[in-house]
């Protein structure tokens, strides 16, 4: 069975090296794997600015895009650590029925569980 796995990030160049790490894993370990990446166009810079306000439509504009792309996978990866932050802000959303994997250690490492592939640390 291959596993349709979301790859979500802020920017471009931050899809790429995910989307290559997790093709290399899933290939070793002979694990069938679709990859679907998409970036979060104009929410970048909007952590950067400081302001309260764009910080909370940052997270506003990430929690729709997750639940999106939540909706045709069966796991989704937040390619950037800093989009970790919404994850709880998920949590119990209707929409929200698959993994969302942050960190690209822990995502990989999830990614890897929910396959049903053995790791080693």
């Amino acid at each position: 069975m291959r596993r349709r796995t979301g790859i979500l990030a802020t920017v471009e160049s931050a899809l790429r090296p995910a989307r290559r790490l997790i093709s290399e894993k899933a290939a070793q370990a002979h694990a069938g794997v679709v990859l679907i990446s998409a970036e979060c166009e104009g929410v970048f810079g909007l952590l950067q600015l400081g302001d309260p306000g764009d910080a909370a439509r940052y997270d506003a504009m990430l929690c729709v895009k997750i639940t999106e792309m939540a909706a045709e996978r069966d796991v989704v990866v937040l390619a950037q650590t800093s989009m970790a932050r919404v994850i709880p802000a998920l949590e119990g959303e209707p929409g929200m029925r698959v993994p969302v994997l942050s960190s690209t250690r822990l995502a990989l490492r999830g990614v890897a569980e929910f396959m049903g592939i053995r790791v080693c640390s």
